[in-house]
């Protein structure tokens, strides 16, 4: 086991999912090839938690996986953020709308 993965899940109940290396692995691999990473070319934006899964997978994981830069923010600020894709040029931004992190 590499993560216990707090999660509500449908429910809304605390839990921990076991997430394996294999697991983390495959999901990254999937998750690159389906958008198209090219290794050591991406600047990968990372403005998701990475304590949320889909900010640890697509934040973190697929970006050290590809060898990606990774551009990384602590918390979202406009201002800030639209200065950081003027100044770095962000290849990848994933995101999601705030009400679905809560």
């Amino acid at each position: 086991m590499a993560v216990l993965q707090a999660t509500g899940g449908t429910t809304g109940t605390l839990k921990l999912a076991q997430l394996s290396h294999a697991a983390l692995l495959a999901n990254a691999t999937q998750v690159s090839t389906w958008m198209a990473c090219r290794y050591g070319q991406e600047r990968v934006l990372t403005i998701l938690p990475t304590f949320h899964v889909y900010g640890l997978t697509l934040g973190l994981i697929c970006p050290v996986l590809t060898g990606s830069t990774m551009i990384l923010v602590t918390r979202f600020d406009a201002p800030e953020v639209l200065e950081l894709i003027r100044r770095y040029r962000p290849t990848l931004f994933p995101s999601c709308p705030p009400r679905a992190m809560r």
